[in-house]
């Protein structure tokens, strides 16, 4: 999954792009050692009363610096860009592995609600409907039953809530859709 997500995630693609961004502005820097700029000076009044034209150039001063400090500022750049992909790196499959074990944890937990409170609990109300249709009890137990069954049923359903938060945070840190849930079981859990 980390792998999907390192694939398939656009802050790590914007990322990508930064330092290949920066290495580019970095070898261009070593090559930007003269700047020339060329002029053209233009003006009226020339040696014979007449419009004068001509070249002129700029050249930066001290001559002896070759764009030190550009080199320097562009491998810097360089580097934080560089730092910065390998953080976006490592957050995202950090994001994956606490979304997939949050994961595991909801559908572990409805597995184990279902299993353990609901059919008991199922049973209970299936002897108390016996008990009171054979006249033994009254309607109390039945009720009671049939309340703990509605209390269960709605923490069944707070379980089926976070199972589904836990499957979109998951598939938000793969930065796309995720089927782990087969279609029969989807129905399932949907109940």
């Amino acid at each position: 999954l980390v792998q999907d997500a390192l694939a398939s995630r656009p802050d790590l693609r914007a990322a990508e792009i930064a330092v290949e961004v920066a290495g580019e502005i970095a070898g261009l820097a070593e090559i930007e050692i003269y700047t020339l700029t060329g002029m053209f000076d233009a003006n009226s009044i020339g040696s014979r009363n007449m419009f004068e034209s001509g070249p002129g150039t700029e050249l930066p001063i001290p001559i002896f610096d070759r764009n030190q400090a550009g080199i320097a500022r562009a491998n810097t750049q360089l580097q934080r860009a560089a730092i910065r992909y390998v953080a976006v790196r490592n957050q995202i499959a950090l994001e994956v592995r606490q979304a997939f074990a949050r994961y595991q944890q909801a559908r572990q937990g409805i597995h184990v609600w279902r299993e353990k409170m609901m059919k008991p609990l199922l049973k209970t109300i299936d002897q108390a409907n016996k008990a009171y249709g054979a006249g033994e009890t009254s309607l109390l137990p039945v009720l009671d039953a049939n309340w703990n069954l509605f209390i269960a049923r709605r923490r069944e359903a707070e379980s089926v809530a976070g199972l589904r938060r836990a499957i979109a945070e998951l598939e938000r840190s793969l930065g796309g859709r995720l089927d782990l849930i087969p279609a029969k079981k989807r129905g399932e859990i949907s109940e």
